[in-house]
């Protein structure tokens, strides 16, 4: 049987936003279950805009074993490419190869929707977003999913892609999108961050009670888009907590400040999707999710897709 070539314009008649987000809670229990045995990613930094992430993952009595090979540069667009090999676990065969970039754009949107389901109030309607790249896209996308948003705010450095990137999200999901001062965020918004920052987007301030965060922006130990005085005040939920702790800026720089202590992380996500923890326990609390990626993600994501080809 010949090797499947799965180009990104593809994925999308593969598999919805909504059927991402499903996948997403097999996936989180999965990096629970199984954190021990899944493989640390190998990180390749070229310079200070480029770099290359390796990453193997399989789950054992999984008929699949992939390997992710995907490029990051902020430096260029698109921003992230590459491809995932999709092996057979039984023959040792590769049975297809997928573009990573679009996988990693819903898994990573898919994520943001699920931990929003578990975190953010339930009447919240304000959702304001950190960016205008494809990331960006994909966690509006996400949201709109499982909240009954009606009204999303664009913050960019720049007033030109604010204001072309709100013109897409109207015209592509009508709804009301409109560039956003981030010092005029509403109680009970639902905020994501998807940018290259490697300094915090905002002060802790700016953000009012009953807010929740997915921060998604931010993968490596020095950099980080979140301020330490909003992780502090939070209850932070984390993707993974052996790649948190070795990763996450956002995490990892306010606890080298000694202000906050990663013992102090409420859980993770497959936790709340198991039930062994508690989520939002009033709608005055700060919710912060933070997530880094995990294989295991892209894998939950490639089920879906393989399923289907053989449907086909």
């Amino acid at each position: 049987m010949p090797v499947q070539i799965i180009e990104g314009s593809e994925i999308a008649d593969l598999i919805s936003m909504k059927e991402a987000i499903i996948q997403m809670e097999w996936a989180f229990e999965k990096i629970y279950k199984n954190s021990k045995t899944i493989p640390i990613r190998s990180n390749i930094e070229f310079n200070e805009t480029d770099s290359t992430l390796v990453m193997p993952g399989f789950i054992e009595k999984h008929p699949y074993f992939i390997c992710k090979v995907i490029n990051i540069s902020s430096s260029r667009k698109p921003s992230i490419s590459g491809t995932i090999n999709v092996y057979s676990i039984r023959s040792g065969k590769l049975l297809a190869i997928m573009d990573a970039g679009s996988i990693t754009q819903l898994r990573t949107g898919a994520a943001s929707g699920l931990a929003t389901k578990y975190l953010s109030n339930e009447d919240s309607m304000f959702l304001c977003v950190f960016g205008t790249g494809a990331q960006a896209f994909s966690q509006i996308e996400a949201i709109l999913e499982v909240r009954n948003i009606s009204n999303v705010g664009i913050v960019s450095t720049s007033d030109s892609k604010s204001f072309t990137f709100s013109k897409k999200i109207r015209e592509f999901f009508s709804i009301d999108c409109y560039p956003l001062d981030p010092l005029k965020i509403p109680q009970n918004s639902i905020i994501c961050t998807a940018t290259t920052s490697q300094l915090p987007l905002f002060h802790d301030t700016d953000i009012p009670s009953g807010c929740h965060i997915n921060a998604i922006g931010s993968y490596k130990p020095f950099s980080r888009e979140i301020p330490s005085g909003i992780v502090i005040r939070s209850k932070v939920v984390v993707d993974d907590l052996k790649s948190c702790s070795i990763e996450a800026g956002d995490l990892i720089i306010p606890e080298n400040e000694k202000r906050w202590s990663m013992e102090k992380i409420h859980c993770e996500l497959g936790e709340l999707v198991l039930g062994l923890a508690s989520a939002r326990e009033n709608n005055k609390e700060v919710t912060l999710f933070k997530s880094v990626g995990n294989v295991i993600q892209d894998l939950a994501i490639v089920n879906r897709i393989m399923d289907q080809l053989r449907k086909n």
